[in-house]
């Protein structure tokens, strides 16, 4: 296998670091640590997000400086974070110089990291993210004739649960250079058990630690038969922690399964969860009455948030409950207060994506008849134009002489990232009709 040397300079070159300054402080320009050491010291909504040269060359020097005098990873701040559609977490947040220097780390080990990631490996990577995964799962169950079963299999506490000196053993196996491999290892050891989750790199290295899980899945299991090949799984996907197999039979698919519990609890000290069931892939069937109805005994494949059936694509049932309960709330806080939060137009704009790439065009008609989603992204375009940001931002909207018609008149920051001051319109006039469509400006 092919090692790496020679990186040292690479990662500690002054454009590496501009570099991991530019692109991992892309999301964070409104913290307040972010604006005070990296950003230009104005008011003004357009230069609030925009990095001082100035400011970056010398933040970036003396990041290269510390590294170069001997770098130790700071302890990681504890967050506890209850988001409203997922379980609760415990993150570890790194300071910004860890932050920066985990980036760098990452444009450096990249090739390395990459070089033999499965085809079909998906989530924190770049290209390769939710809407990827629901290409090639809806290719696979509505084309595929091999994918008549299916199993879902998922790792028990995953980040938690990574053997660390099995993963530096694995990057020691790829890299030579032993000033990266300690910067790794500090990386790795800033807490003490598993991989710290929160970190830009924790991402990465678990899609490394599990690339040779998916060249065995992918090479090592099959049966011969006349001298022939034949693989117990016909296609295989992996998303994270979430593995999803196809199969044509149960008997091969239940092989599959126990050597992958076996291959996971001996060669990487994981877990998979027992609650596995192989199931049929979920056609419909055509009543006499015109009704499609469920075959007995199958089930939709449901992974990334869409469930996968033999017709068609749909969201899962908890997005669309979980929308229209927020859809709900901002069109009250319009009609009552004449003012929508700005963490409410951005959720509806994001959880209408989901709808817009499964076949749920009829749900998304029904969404704008409660609150406008073209309205929804002028409100949001509007508070990136004036630098409204924080978690209790409001723009305040101003009712039209027709039902259902909202002027934008000015927007507040609140929030974490609290401003000293308001932004106001300048007469901008946006509409929404209950009917769905813009009505115009009155």
């Amino acid at each position: 296998m092919k090692r790496y040397g020679n990186l040292w300079e690479t990662f500690c070159s002054m454009s590496m670091a501009t570099t991991a300054l530019e692109i991992g402080t892309v999301n964070k320009r409104s913290d307040n640590a972010v604006r005070r050491k990296l950003c230009y010291d104005t008011d003004l909504p357009a230069m609030q997000s925009s990095l001082d040269p100035d400011k970056v060359h010398r933040y970036a020097k003396r990041l290269i400086t510390r590294l170069e005098n001997g770098w130790h990873h700071s302890p990681t701040k504890q967050k506890v974070v209850i988001p409203a559609r997922a379980k609760r977490r415990n993150i570890d947040c790194p300071t910004l110089d860890d932050h920066i220097i985990h980036w760098m780390l990452i444009l450096t080990i990249k090739k390395p990291m990459t070089r033999g990631m499965y085809e079909h490996s998906y989530g924190s990577i770049p290209g390769r993210g939710i809407d990827g995964a629901r290409r090639t799962v809806e290719r696979w169950v509505q084309h595929c004739d091999d994918c008549k079963y299916f199993v879902k299999l998922d790792i028990r506490k995953f980040y938690p649960s990574v053997d660390q000196e099995r993963l530096k053993a694995k990057f020691r196996r790829v890299i030579k250079d032993e000033r990266i491999l300690n910067v790794i290892d500090q990386v790795i050891g800033c807490v003490p058990k598993g991989l710290p989750i929160g970190t830009y790199t924790s991402q990465w290295f678990a899609n490394f630690y599990l690339q040779g899980l998916d060249h065995h899945v992918v090479q090592d299991l099959y049966k011969l038969r006349r001298g022939k090949r034949i693989p117990y799984v016909s296609h295989y996907l992996r998303y994270m922690d979430d593995m999803l197999l196809f199969g044509t039979s149960k008997r091969d698919l239940e092989k599959a399964v126990r050597d992958i519990m076996r291959y996971c609890r001996e060669e990487l000290g994981l877990e998979i969860k027992p609650v596995w069931e192989i199931r049929k892939v979920a056609p419909f069937e055509r009543k006499p009455d015109g009704r499609r109805v469920l075959v007995k005994g199958a089930a939709p494949v449901d992974i990334v948030g869409y469930r996968f059936y033999r017709q068609h694509t749909e969201a899962r049932s908890n997005i669309y409950l979980h929308t229209q309960r927020v859809a709900a709330k901002a069109a009250k806080n319009l009609r009552k207060k004449g003012s929508i939060l700005l963490a409410h137009a951005q959720a509806l704009v994001s959880l209408a994506g989901w709808f817009k790439h499964a076949d749920s065009e009829k749900y998304l008609t029904t969404l704008n008849q409660t609150i406008n989603i073209n309205f929804i992204r002028r409100v949001i375009s509007y508070a990136a134009k004036h630098g409204i940001v924080g978690d209790a931002s409001r723009i305040f909207c101003r009712a039209g002489e027709r039902a259902g018609d909202y002027y934008i008149l000015y927007g507040c920051a609140a929030g974490r990232t609290r401003k000293r001051h308001c932004i106001s319109g300048r007469g901008l006039e946006y509409a929404v009709s209950v009917a769905g469509q813009p009505a115009g400006a009155c």
